[in-house]
Protein backbone atom coordinates (compact mmCIF):
# COMPACT_ATOMS: atom_id res chain seq x y z
CA UNK A 1 0.00 0.00 0.00
CA UNK A 2 2.91 2.39 0.29
CA UNK A 3 3.75 1.96 -3.07
CA UNK A 4 0.59 3.82 -3.88
CA UNK A 5 2.39 7.26 -2.08
CA UNK A 6 4.96 7.20 -4.38
CA UNK A 7 5.26 9.72 -7.36
CA UNK A 8 4.61 8.78 -10.82
CA UNK A 9 4.51 5.29 -9.45
CA UNK A 10 1.27 6.00 -7.15
CA UNK A 11 -0.34 7.97 -10.04
CA UNK A 12 -0.18 4.76 -12.52
CA UNK A 13 -1.13 2.53 -9.57
CA UNK A 14 -4.15 4.23 -8.06
CA UNK A 15 -5.07 4.88 -11.67
CA UNK A 16 -5.75 1.31 -12.24
CA UNK A 17 -9.52 -0.08 -12.39
CA UNK A 18 -8.34 -3.38 -12.22
CA UNK A 19 -6.66 -2.63 -8.94
CA UNK A 20 -9.98 -3.39 -7.80
CA UNK A 21 -10.25 -6.43 -8.81
CA UNK A 22 -6.67 -7.37 -7.53
CA UNK A 23 -7.26 -6.11 -4.20
CA UNK A 24 -10.65 -7.31 -3.80
CA UNK A 25 -9.86 -10.90 -5.00
CA UNK A 26 -7.14 -11.03 -2.91
CA UNK A 27 -8.45 -9.74 0.24
CA UNK A 28 -10.88 -12.52 -0.17
CA UNK A 29 -9.42 -15.33 -1.93
CA UNK A 30 -12.49 -15.86 -4.25
CA UNK A 31 -13.25 -14.99 -7.61
CA UNK A 32 -15.66 -12.54 -7.71
CA UNK A 33 -18.13 -12.15 -10.87
CA UNK A 34 -17.38 -9.04 -13.37
CA UNK A 35 -20.80 -8.15 -12.39
CA UNK A 36 -19.95 -7.67 -9.01
CA UNK A 37 -16.36 -6.19 -9.74
CA UNK A 38 -18.01 -3.43 -12.05
CA UNK A 39 -19.38 -2.33 -9.45
CA UNK A 40 -16.47 -1.53 -7.38
CA UNK A 41 -14.47 -0.03 -10.85
CA UNK A 42 -17.16 2.41 -12.16
CA UNK A 43 -15.49 4.87 -9.53
CA UNK A 44 -12.44 4.77 -11.28
CA UNK A 45 -13.47 4.82 -14.69
CA UNK A 46 -15.61 7.54 -14.68
CA UNK A 47 -12.91 9.59 -13.43
CA UNK A 48 -9.33 9.93 -11.82
CA UNK A 49 -10.44 11.70 -8.40
CA UNK A 50 -10.88 7.92 -7.03
CA UNK A 51 -7.52 7.13 -8.00
CA UNK A 52 -5.90 10.87 -6.49
CA UNK A 53 -8.37 10.42 -3.52
CA UNK A 54 -6.53 6.92 -2.48
CA UNK A 55 -3.27 8.33 -3.68
CA UNK A 56 -3.66 11.64 -1.22
CA UNK A 57 -5.08 9.43 1.72
CA UNK A 58 -1.63 7.01 1.78
CA UNK A 59 0.66 9.82 1.08
CA UNK A 60 -0.89 12.03 4.08
CA UNK A 61 -2.13 9.60 6.57
CA UNK A 62 0.02 9.24 9.42
CA UNK A 63 -0.74 5.57 10.44
CA UNK A 64 0.76 5.70 14.02
CA UNK A 65 -1.15 8.55 15.14
CA UNK A 66 -4.09 7.81 13.43
CA UNK A 67 -3.97 4.40 15.30
CA UNK A 68 -3.38 5.93 18.25
CA UNK A 69 -6.34 8.33 18.04
CA UNK A 70 -8.68 5.06 17.48
CA UNK A 71 -7.30 2.65 19.93
CA UNK A 72 -7.75 5.74 22.77
CA UNK A 73 -11.31 6.42 21.20
CA UNK A 74 -12.23 2.84 21.93
CA UNK A 75 -11.47 2.88 25.54
CA UNK A 76 -14.23 4.87 26.68
CA UNK A 77 -16.56 3.03 24.22
CA UNK A 78 -19.47 1.34 26.30
CA UNK A 79 -22.50 0.83 23.17
CA UNK A 80 -23.11 -2.43 22.42
CA UNK A 81 -20.41 -3.77 19.72
CA UNK A 82 -20.34 -6.58 17.14
CA UNK A 83 -17.08 -7.21 15.30
CA UNK A 84 -17.06 -10.22 12.19
CA UNK A 85 -14.23 -11.14 11.28
CA UNK A 86 -12.77 -13.98 8.92
CA UNK A 87 -10.48 -16.06 10.04
CA UNK A 88 -8.53 -16.30 6.49
CA UNK A 89 -7.85 -12.72 6.22
CA UNK A 90 -4.41 -12.20 4.31
CA UNK A 91 -3.92 -8.59 5.65
CA UNK A 92 -5.10 -8.56 9.02
CA UNK A 93 -5.24 -11.49 11.99
CA UNK A 94 -7.70 -11.72 14.50
CA UNK A 95 -5.52 -11.38 17.36
CA UNK A 96 -5.77 -7.51 17.36
CA UNK A 97 -9.58 -7.80 16.71
CA UNK A 98 -9.32 -10.28 20.18
CA UNK A 99 -7.40 -8.12 22.59
CA UNK A 100 -9.55 -5.35 21.66
CA UNK A 101 -12.93 -6.91 22.59
CA UNK A 102 -11.39 -8.11 25.41
CA UNK A 103 -10.35 -4.78 26.56
CA UNK A 104 -14.22 -3.28 25.77
CA UNK A 105 -16.72 -3.45 28.20
CA UNK A 106 -19.61 -4.30 26.12
CA UNK A 107 -17.95 -5.62 22.76
CA UNK A 108 -18.39 -9.65 21.18
CA UNK A 109 -16.21 -11.34 18.32
CA UNK A 110 -17.77 -13.31 15.74
CA UNK A 111 -15.58 -15.14 13.73
CA UNK A 112 -16.05 -17.45 10.37
CA UNK A 113 -13.66 -19.83 9.97
CA UNK A 114 -13.52 -19.95 5.80
CA UNK A 115 -14.21 -16.09 5.24
CA UNK A 116 -11.52 -13.48 5.12
CA UNK A 117 -11.13 -9.60 4.82
CA UNK A 118 -14.57 -9.23 2.97
CA UNK A 119 -16.59 -11.61 4.95
CA UNK A 120 -19.71 -9.39 3.60
CA UNK A 121 -18.71 -10.53 0.27
CA UNK A 122 -18.91 -14.04 0.20
CA UNK A 123 -20.10 -14.65 3.88
CA UNK A 124 -23.67 -12.50 4.10
CA UNK A 125 -25.79 -14.81 5.23
CA UNK A 126 -23.73 -15.73 8.26
CA UNK A 127 -22.52 -12.03 8.56
CA UNK A 128 -26.48 -11.44 8.54
CA UNK A 129 -27.15 -14.28 10.94
CA UNK A 130 -24.02 -12.52 13.38
CA UNK A 131 -26.13 -9.33 13.35
CA UNK A 132 -29.69 -10.77 13.54
CA UNK A 133 -28.56 -12.34 16.85
CA UNK A 134 -26.72 -9.55 18.37
CA UNK A 135 -29.18 -6.81 17.25
CA UNK A 136 -32.14 -9.01 18.81
CA UNK A 137 -30.36 -9.65 22.55
CA UNK A 138 -29.86 -5.90 23.27
CA UNK A 139 -32.57 -3.85 24.82
CA UNK A 140 -34.07 -1.28 22.57
CA UNK A 141 -34.58 2.27 24.55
Amino acid sequence: MQQFGLPFIGDMITQDPLLVDRTLEGGCRQIISDKDLDVYRRPFLKSSEAGRSLMNTVRNIQLPQSMAEIESGWKGWTRPTLFVWGLTDPWLSVEPAQKLVASMQNAELVTLEQAAHYPQEHWSEKVSDALIAFLRQKEVK
